[in-house]
């Protein structure tokens, strides 16, 4: 095989509109990205050397670092891909690598590509576009290119020589036994740096639900797929499970390498089968046993699998957070939805979970096609009169190639897709379009205004104090407070509070930075708004407005917000 490098990227997860660079820092509130890390290992293990570029770790403007890596080594291939609610930043990343004189080929993966091939090629316009399962379709496409082959199999998109886009069946390209997949490469992808500069209101802590600053997150995905149909997800359908013996592998390599001590399970369906479940926690309990470690976790579980037994068993192996797919409360909309659970399914669900002394994290979605006035306000009385404490309620999103994106289409409220990818879609600029069939835009409306003030308000807001800069961390911060709910102390350690999450929080005077999770009772709730607009002006606008003599003038004027 002849010589080649590869270069992956992995983009930012954050989406953005007009001037980016306030964006531009270090950011760990994610949870760390899976397919970059599979597919290094899998490059490796075909003998093709890859370096990584982790964009979420680097200071500094996108497009400069990815010049600056270009700049360093010669690189062959470019590979990318995310999910479509960052197409911007997809698009940033082809179009820095396209300008750079090394000329690279580019190569498109992910989310965004399996769901719209077609359309991704076609707006962002890589070399190559793969889609399936990337530990067979990357290594593949390589091999051929660095042996000077025309590549053609299946998963494989590109350009022939008249310029038209020939796109390749996906069948043949998932992959039946995931226990032959290379375990993940996190180590050349910046892991033990996200692991080291987690705070505490970081994605997984939220997970977890809890603000505990020394926890070592670890994220491993035991299956593929899914098996159901919900109309607003787009995911394979080919539901596929690694062996219990191949997934404590895994967990056995990688607790020498990091030394973790929670667990994030990332599968779309952990609970699908109870007896598999029951084999996990036995063998967690014998892994905790050999390390001295506790383990805590989170899982996802379904509705109607749930059990007291099952339920107790995955408490005492040391689950702290089951989430569910609740949706709606209403039959006929989850009925719409293929949801094959009940209302009162989800009741009693939610009534167990709690009393089997686990955290419950979920969500209501409102906007299905089958919505009425009826049924949404029959989901929110429920919620405002049970779960307000720890059930998130939003719009539903037309995620590209569900059922209801089709729909969308259908009816002519989706019709340029470049405008819905690059300026709706994307996280600073949800699209809440009525595409019910039943509701007026103006009861539609009506619903979404609703939605917006009952979230904003079914939250108390906990008033913080005594906070402390880190000394061991720049940006970090511990601040006392009292839960809202349980009125017991929490400590949050590790608090991160710099100039980008201030920028991205301005307008919020009555919280900051979304929801906390109280790690006694689960509760959520909100920190005190105030406080953090004056670290705001302290951090962001005394320094960008004021001449430097008057800097320290203004630092010592608003000193007093360390104390309160």
């Amino acid at each position: 095989m002849a010589v080649g490098k590869v270069l992956l990227i992995i983009p930012r997860w954050t989406a953005f509109s007009g001037n980016s660079d306030v964006f531009e820092f270090a950011e760990y509130y994610h949870t760390f990205p899976l397919g970059v890390p599979y597919l290094c290992a899998a490059l490796k293990a075909h003998g093709i050397e890859c370096d990584v570029l982790n964009l979420p770790l680097a200071d500094g403007i996108d497009a400069v670092r990815i010049h600056q890596q270009l700049d360093s080594t010669t690189y062959s291939i470019v590979g990318f891909g995310g999910n479509s609610l960052i197409y911007p930043r997809l698009k940033l990343i082809v179009d820095a690598v396209r300008q750079h004189p090394s000329g690279p080929i580019t190569v498109l993966g992910g989310i965004a590509m399996s769901s719209e091939p077609r359309f991704s090629m076609e707006a962002l316009h890589p070399d190559y576009g793969l889609v399936g399962d990337g530990e067979i379709t990357l290594p593949r496409l390589c091999s051929d290119l660095f042996d000077g082959k025309a590549p053609d199999f299946p998963g494989l998109w590109q350009w022939d020589k008249t310029n038209n886009l020939k796109g390749s069946p996906t069948d043949g390209s998932m992959i039946p036994d995931l226990d032959k997949i290379p375990f993940p490469d996190y180590g050349s992808c910046g892991f033990t740096q996200w692991l080291e500069h987690l705070p505490c209101n970081s994605l997984p802590a939220l997970l977890l639900q809890d603000t505990f600053h020394k926890r070592r997150y670890y994220q491993i995905m035991g299956s593929r797929g899914c098996p159901f149909h919900c109309s607003f997800c787009f995911h394979i359908t080919k539901y596929r499970e690694r062996s219990m013996e191949n997934i404590f592998a895994e967990l056995e390599e990688a607790y020498r390498k990091y030394h973790f001590n929670s667990l994030i399970l990332l599968d779309d369906l952990f609970c699908n089968r109870q007896e598999r479940v029951m084999d996990f926690c036995d063998r967690l309990d014998q892994f905790a046993r050999r390390t001295g470690e506790k383990f805590e976790w989170f899982a996802q579980g379904m509705v109607n699998r749930m059990s007291r037994e099952l339920l107790l068993r995955m408490k005492e192996a040391g689950c702290r957070v089951v989430s569910y797919g609740f949706e709606s409360f209403d039959c006929e909309v989850l009925r719409s939805m293929h949801k094959p659970i009940h209302p009162e399914e989800i009741a009693a669900c939610y009534k167990l979970t709690h009393e089997c002394g686990l955290g419950v994290s979920a969500n209501f979605i409102f906007g299905d096609i089958a919505e009425t006035m009826d049924s949404w306000q029959t989901t929110i009385e429920y919620w405002r009169k049970n779960c307000t404490k720890d059930i998130d309620i939003f719009p539903i999103i037309p995620l590209p190639d569900s059922e209801i994106y089709r729909h969308c289409f259908a009816i002519g409220k989706i019709t340029d897709k470049n405008d819905y990818f690059m300026r709706q879609l994307p996280l600073s600029n949800l699209n809440n379009m009525n595409f019910t069939r039943i509701m007026t835009d103006e009861e539609h409306a009506q619903m979404l205004r609703e939605i917006q003030r009952l979230s904003g308000q079914a939250l108390p807001v906990a008033i913080g104090g005594g906070l402390r800069k880190n000394s061991d961390m720049p940006s970090r911060y511990s601040l006392s407070l009292h839960c809202p709910w349980c009125k017991k102390r929490i400590l949050q350690e590790n608090l991160e509070l710099n100039r980008r999450t201030l920028i991205a929080n301005r307008h919020s005077m009555r919280g900051f930075w979304g929801k906390f999770y109280c790690p006694f009772c689960s509760g959520r709730y909100l920190l005190f708004g105030g406080f953090f607009f004056l670290a705001y002006c302290r951090s962001v606008v005394i320094p960008a407005v004021l001449p430097g003599w008057l800097r320290t003038l203004g630092k010592k004027a608003l000193r007093p917000i360390r104390s309160l």
